[in-house]
Parts: C-alpha cells; structure tokens; sequence
C-alpha cells in the first residue's frame, strides 16, 4: 500500500496532513496531544479501480477526483478543529 501526503497545512495552531491510499482519503492532526483521524472513501468509476488493480494506472482517480477528495477531508479537519477550540473555551 503506498500513502501520498497530498497537503500538509498549519490552521489554528494545529497541522493538518491530508493523505490519500488505496480508494481512501484521510486527514490527520493533533490537538492538545491527541490525535484525530477521519477517513472517506470515494467511490471512481469500476474500470478504472480495475486497471489500477492490474497496475495499469498509476491511480485510481483523475487529478479532479483528487482535487475534491482533498478539499472534502480537509474541509472536515478544519470543522473538526474549530469545534474542538470552541469545546475549550
């Protein structure tokens, strides 16, 4: 299994790793030293899970799928970490 970091990103103190494997997309942080996780599984089109598979694409998804796949879990992170600061106050 091979993990790619697609963005690592600093928002309200914290860092924010946005990373995609297999068919999943995840984000990682820490807060206050714990650590938060979330993952989705975007579902692209059966043929290309199948050409993958076989190892004749390097990824499953195109670079939009990428792209929104990214901007979902790092939309999540961000909402995570703002109702973790408002719990503390």
């Amino acid at each position: 299994m091979e993990i790619s970091v697609l963005r690592k990103m600093e928002y309200e103190g914290s860092f924010i790793y946005i990373m995609q494997f297999d068919l999943y997309f995840q984000y990682l942080f820490c807060w206050k030293n714990e650590i938060y996780e979330k993952h989705i599984r975007l579902s692209p089109e059966w043929w290309r899970v199948a050409m993958w598979t076989i190892g004749l694409l390097r990824s499953p998804y195109t670079r939009a799928m990428i792209e929104q796949g990214e901007e979902i879990v790092l939309s999540g992170a961000m909402k995570s970490i703002e109702a973790l600061k408002e719990k503390a106050v």
